[in-house]
Order: structure tokens, then sequence, then C-alpha cells
């Protein structure tokens, strides 16, 4: 049998069909290109989009992180955080240039805080403006207030705050030769303090600056005597009535006296040095409340260097008048007042570092109006009058 022959209209048949496949392959490969170029921008986008939220982070956190409610120049304080919008445009990123632009305003009363939102926008490949939004609330509270009214610091961090020992102040100033500077707030114009970084020991200088950030080594003169740092704070629930209850013991609502109890410390060292030390002290306000910081530098004495000193003692607060503290538990006058202590032991022994956070309670003595006498709340213990 013969084959088919084939004719003209056959001829081209898989010419044509090659040509179907490669338009078909183009097709495919106009696809795969806009695939790509979405894939493209979408990444760009991306990456932008996280370098925004990082400098919107970064923003936020140095704001948090204020060492201060107000001070000198050299760290960032509360008060710097001032109310309004402020913008910083052409912050350079790796592929693309972004504004960004911080809102502030206080909270209202009685809230003691500031809201702050920061948006930071930029523009895509596209032309298309993006933006990443961020937001917090920081509270008008002085760091070293934080989480210790009443519950004091206990046990040793492994890494210690600013590479020192825990317990020195956080506003001294580094030195840069293993030891920190610091003016203590109360104390005469010419007095400085010299932290040791590694035991928190205190030598006790005289100084021509004027403040903690103007110390350096050059200006600080140091003798030889020595001593170890107990502070704290105290705060202040006053009103005349009702009695101060746990709450109030929580967050306290008064203002600090403009006169407050004076400390000192009665103190024996693990050498035979006795004697009382007054401390020196500073209020600070808070909205419509305060608090007033002490620093008691606690004589000791050193002789062997091989044997770390150490001291023993109380630490007990005077009159300021027109403030006076009453002598009994008994009493209810209001004109006087009596001082709680949120920390369980009246007496310190064999202290051998730096203790902070020795938080107390002022509460007035009573409310004679209703023959009422008041006595410590719930959380804290009496300590002045202790009987």
């Amino acid at each position: 049998m013969k084959p088919a022959l084939l004719t003209n209209n056959q001829r081209g048949v898989s010419l044509v069909e090659a040509l179907v496949a490669l338009a078909v392959m183009g097709i495919g490969m106009v696809g795969l290109v806009g695939v790509q170029s979405t894939l493209r921008s979408n990444s760009d986008v991306a990456k932008q989009r996280s370098e925004a939220v990082r400098l919107a982070q970064q923003e936020i956190e140095q704001w948090r992180a204020f060492v201060a409610l107000a001070g000198p120049a050299g760290g960032t304080t509360y008060a710097d955080l001032a109310e309004g919008t402020f913008t910083e445009a052409g912050i350079l990123g790796s592929n693309a240039s972004f504004t960004r632009r911080r809102s502030v305003a206080a909270l209202g009363a009685p809230r003691s805080g500031k809201s702050v939102v920061v948006d930071v926008t930029w523009e895509d490949r596209s032309g298309e403006t993006q933006r990443v939004s961020l937001a917090t609330l920081i509270a008008g509270i002085a760091p070293e207030l934080a989480a210790t009214l009443s519950v004091p610091g206990d046990g040793d961090l492994l890494r210690q705050p600013q590479g020192r020992k825990r317990g020195i102040p956080v506003l001294a100033k580094d030195l840069g030769d293993g030891t920190s500077g610091f003016k203590p707030p109360g104390a005469a114009a010419n007095v400085a303090w010299r932290f040791n970084d590694v035991s928190g020991l205190i030598t006790l200088c005289t100084t021509s600056a004027a403040s903690t950030a103007d110390l350096t080594t050059g200006n600080i003169v140091c003798g030889g005597s020595t001593a170890m740092l107990l502070s704290g704070f105290l705060r202040y629930s006053t009103q005349a009535n009702p009695a101060p209850s746990a709450n109030d013991a929580a967050n306290p609502p008064s203002p600090a006296l403009s006169q407050p109890p004076l400390p000192s410390v009665d103190y024996i060292d693990s050498n035979g040095l006795s004697g009382n030390m007054s401390c020196v002290w500073q209020n600070t306000t808070i909205g419509a409340t305060g608090y007033t910081s002490y620093f008691c530098a606690v004589p000791v004495v050193i002789v062997n260097p091989e044997l770390p000193p150490s001291w023993s003692g109380t630490l007990r607060f005077a009159d300021n008048p027109p403030t006076a503290l009453a002598a009994t538990l008994s009493e209810n006058s209001a004109a006087l007042y009596k001082v709680c202590r949120y920390h369980a032991n009246a007496a310190y022994a064999n202290i051998g570092g730096p203790q902070t956070n020795q938080n107390y309670l002022v509460i007035r003595a009573g409310n004679p109006a209703t023959a009422e006498t008041f006595t410590c709340p719930t959380s804290t213990f009496a300590h002045q009058p202790s009987t």
C-alpha cells in the first residue's frame, strides 16, 4: 500500500507548533519577570519598614532610659522631654531617606507622665509614602524610685550597673580611673564623694567643681577619711483625714514636707569607731506629690586592706522645726508626725557595702477632731516612735 502523500496545506505544521510553544513560554517569562519585580519591591519595602521601626524604637528608648527627672547637662533627663512636635528630616537609610516626627503631650492630672508618639515616614521606589508609628507612655517618676518603695533591692547582679558596684548613685560620674565622683545634694558646695567602683567605698573629698558633671580627677582633693553609703527616700501620706491606708503606703499621695525629719546614723564600725553622722537631703516634686532623698556617708576605718571594714547601727530621725515627731505611739496631734519604714529590720548589723533603697513613709500622728490616732499602715513598720 502506498504511503499517503503530504498536501501543500500540511507543510509547516511543526514550525507553527514551535512558534506557539515559544509564545506560551514568552508569556510565562513575562509573568515571571513581573513576579520578580513585585518580590523586589516588597523586599525593599520590608527592609525600609524594618529600618523605620528601628528608628522609632531608638527614639522611644532614648527617652524611656532617662537618668533623672532633671539635672545638669551630660545625660538625658525627663525634663528634656519637652511637649510639642519635633521633626528630624533626611535620616539616611540603606535604600531610603526617612523623616522622624516625635509628638509629646502631658498626661492629665492626677497622672504624672507624658505620652510619646513617634512617626517615621519615607517614599518607596514607586514614589508612594510609607509610614510606621509607635506610641508609649513615660511615667514622670525618678528612675531610682522605680519598684523600690515597698520592696528594697536584694541580692547581687551578675552585671553591675554601669560596670561598677551596685549602690553607687546612678548620677555619679565615671572619672575613668576605677572611681566615680559624686556631689551629694544638700551638702556644702565644696563637698565631693569619690566611690571605689569595685567596693563602693567612699573617700571624702573637696572640690571646686560646681556639679557632679563637672568633676574630674584634677579638681578633686581627697583625704584619708573613708565611709560607706546609706541612702533612700522619704515619701509622704500626711493628709489629716482619713488615716493612711495600705494603698497610701504603696502610692503616697502627699507632697514632701518643706522641712522633712532629719536623718542621722548612730554607728560603730568593725574597728571600734563610733559616733553619730548627720545625713544630707534634697526634696523633689512629682506633680502633686513628692519625695525626699537622703544620703549618709557612714564613717569606717581601714586598718588592714585585706580585711574589708563594716559597720552596725541605726538610722534615726530628728525634729526639723516646724516639723516635729511624736514621742509615743498614742499621740494623735495633727501637728506631729510619725515615721514608718518599708523594711522589717530597724537596725543594721555588719554592713560591708552600700545600702540603698532604705525607704520610709511619713504620716501625721493623728486627727484630734476625730480623736483618732494614726498608726503605720499595713506593709510598713513603726520606726519613730517605735513604742
